[in-house]
């Protein structure tokens, strides 16, 4: 059985190359280029057969991209393969005995055209509504490319990385320490990691050391930014590693930025860590901010960390606005930290559509901080809100539409 050892990458955490190291026999085999983009990743397979799947979806809406990619297993000869990328086509790969291997795509060539040079990567990926097993990937070992995503010159384009491991629930599957998405990117447009892991619940699946959002992502982002992106994953093990972070350099949002990005982690190590924390400097955002972003998070380590807050520049709060972000939060530690506060936002703004609906809905655990507090000096709603639960002490002190 082959293990990936002496894995290599450069000051921008590409990958350069890698080791394969066969324990058994002692064999081992070295490759890789200055400055070259595979990705590589390990697969477990139960009956000798492994089909690559090509449904990328990461390219906004379309799963019809061309491929040209050669695809090694285990460090042996390079096989080429040309095609165009489907939710009903695949590659399969032969020879393949029962069990562990490695695998490494990377683009065929050296091209100057734009679409080779940045899309190379993009049908790779399980899309939406393919029918390929999910259970079959094992381990994530090198970064996403920088350049196979559409990455020019920091620009990530729309729905960079959208569905591309949705629903890998295998019970093997797990980020490798190296994974993580291009810190070069500065800029995104709509979808940019949507979807990215939904329902990867294996028991393995947990973030690695290095995976993080670029935090040099600056000015706006486009709609649904990070939908999803882990909705679901509730696993045994599963929890933020100690770097990750959403972008602290972004002021603006569209639709649904962070929507559901958390939802129902429930498994028993998930909590936040010390770092994660909303863009503070965000000023404009569109509807649906924040809706369930840790809603039913109700495992017994799950909290707020000291730093959490919402942002408190915003100029405006539109629809949905934080409407049950923290809902169904019921696990014995969950506490409001010092920090939190809503925004000051005008009586029209906090009577929108849903704007700090359930909240803070369902939460069992009683809270040391007031709810006037959190309040924070904002009007009185004209609806029932249901924002706060018997949890806080003042419940019954405050305006009847702010209660559960």
């Amino acid at each position: 059985e082959w293990s990936v050892v002496d894995i290599r990458f450069d000051d921008r955490n590409k990958l350069l190359g890698f080791t394969l190291r066969n324990e058994a026999s002692e064999e081992s085999t070295t490759y890789g280029e200055e400055g070259g983009e595979y990705f590589l990743f390990t697969i477990d397979v139960s009956d000798g057969t492994f089909a690559l799947p090509t449904a990328g979806y990461s390219t906004g809406g379309t799963q019809n991209v061309p491929y040209d990619w050669t695809i090694s297993v285990d460090g042996g000869a390079p096989v080429r393969y040309t095609g165009t990328g489907s939710a009903s086509g695949n590659i399969p790969l032969s020879g393949l005995t029962s069990g562990t291997h490695t695998i490494k795509i990377e683009q065929y060539g050296v091209t100057d055209k734009e679409d080779n040079t940045y899309t190379w990567f993009r049908a790779f990926g399980f899309g939406n509504g393919t029918q390929f097993s999910r259970g079959e990937i094992a381990e994530l070992i090198s970064p996403l490319p920088e350049k196979g995503l559409c990455v020019s010159e920091g620009n990530a384009g729309n729905s960079y990385a959208s569905y591309l491991f949705y629903q890998c629930n295998g019970a093997l599957f797990k980020m490798g320490p190296a994974f993580t998405i291009p810190q070069s990117i500065t800029s995104v447009g709509n979808n940019f990691c949507a979807y990215l892991f939904t329902q990867c619940n294996g028991a393995a699946f947990t973030m690695g050391a290095a995976f993080n959002l670029p935090q040099n992502v600056t000015g706006s982002v486009g709609n649904s930014f990070c939908q999803q992106m882990f909705h679901g994953c509730d696993s045994g093990v599963f929890t933020m590693n100690s770097a990750f972070n959403l972008p602290q350099k972004i002021t603006g949002v569209g639709n649904n930025f962070c929507i559901l990005m958390f939802r129902a982690c429930a498994g028993g190590e998930f909590t936040m860590n010390s770092v994660f924390n909303l863009p503070q400097d965000i000023t404009t955002v569109g509807s649906g901010f924040g809706i369930s972003l840790f809603d039913v998070c109700s495992g017994g380590k799950f909290t707020m960390n000291s730093i959490y807050n919402l942002p408190q520049k915003l100029t405006n709060a539109d629809a949905n606005f934080c409407n049950t972000m923290f809902q169904n939060c019921t696990g014995v530690a969950f506490k409001v930290n010092d920090t939190f506060k809503f925004p000051q936002l005008s009586g029209g703004q906090v009577n929108g559509t849903n704007v700090l609906n359930r909240t803070f809905y369902n939460v069992s655990n009683p809270q040391t901080r007031l709810a006037a507090d959190i309040i924070n000096g904002n009007e009185t709603p004209t609806d029932d809100k249901d924002t706060f639960s018997t949890a806080f002490s003042d419940y019954s002190s405050i305006d009847a539409n702010w209660r559960q």
